[in-house]
């Protein structure tokens, strides 16, 4: 199972230490455009529980350490839409010289080493996409680690397919784009996320950076959704724009 860390350094108003806790799984079912999030507690091993839920067919009948679910950049569906990945259950792959300077920069010293399930056209895209978040939660360190987390785990992470099953996708140009997907990630995961940005302000309004970046949401269910959301020439959406639906 995939583990990554969410940082609670500074889970109240950017306040108080606290030591990283492991990222788990939440089902997101996600279609072109319009991202949902259901979330369901994790249930034993990810892989197993996407399998007994009946989804592990046909686009990620795989599911297993080290292996991705989807991976590059197909094209688009729409003329002002933005690029979908390819569908691709195959190995993780060590990346070139470029992906991994490019990777680790945006996401960390952690991604210096291993395979991984992503291409230099999605990491440079994700960099663009995160640029005004970035911004907005920059005055919390705890806050914008466990941000960049999300969306470097999602798009990169070499055991993609643990935590991600693609249950949809269309075809063009003789590649299959990724349309719809499920994902999974723990409660305590997603509470620790939402914990470490509610109290964020940004600009000198004092603003609440939760009102921009999680849509003036109350719990961590309202966050996640409205990160998913469809928001047409919005600055952020899912990488890719693969949007979920509760």
């Amino acid at each position: 199972m995939t583990q990554v860390t969410w940082n609670a350094r500074r889970r109240q108003a950017c306040a108080a230490d606290r030591p990283h806790l492991p990222l788990g799984h939440r089902r997101v079912r996600s279609r072109h455009l319009e991202m949902h999030q259901r979330i369901l507690p994790q249930l034993g091993a990810a892989a197993g529980l996407l399998v007994g839920l009946g989804l592990a067919e046909p686009y990620t009948p795989k599911h297993e350490a080290g292996r991705c679910a989807f991976r590059g950049h197909c094209g688009k569906q729409s003329l002002f839409g933005k690029e979908l990945p390819c569908v691709d259950n195959d190995i993780a792959q060590d990346p070139e010289e470029e992906l991994r300077n490019e990777l680790v920069e945006l996401c960390g010293e952690k991604w210096r080493t291993g395979p991984v399930c992503c291409s230099l056209e999605q990491v440079q895209s994700l960099k663009s996409e995160l640029g005004t978040p970035a911004t907005i939660v920059g005055s919390c360190p705890a806050c914008k680690e466990n941000f960049f987390n999300l969306f470097c785990t999602f798009t990169c992470s070499p055991d993609q397919s643990l935590f991600i099953n693609v249950t949809d996708s269309a075809e063009k140009n003789g590649k299959h784009l990724v349309t719809e997907l499920d994902q999974l990630v723990s409660e305590e995961y997603g509470s620790g996320f939402y914990d470490s940005c509610k109290e964020v302000k940004f600009g000198g309004a004092n603003s609440r950076a939760m009102d921009l970046i999680g849509g003036g949401a109350k719990n961590y269910t309202q966050m996640l959704k409205f990160l998913g959301d469809k928001k047409p020439f919005c600055w952020l959406s899912l990488p890719d724009q693969l949007p979920h639906r509760v």
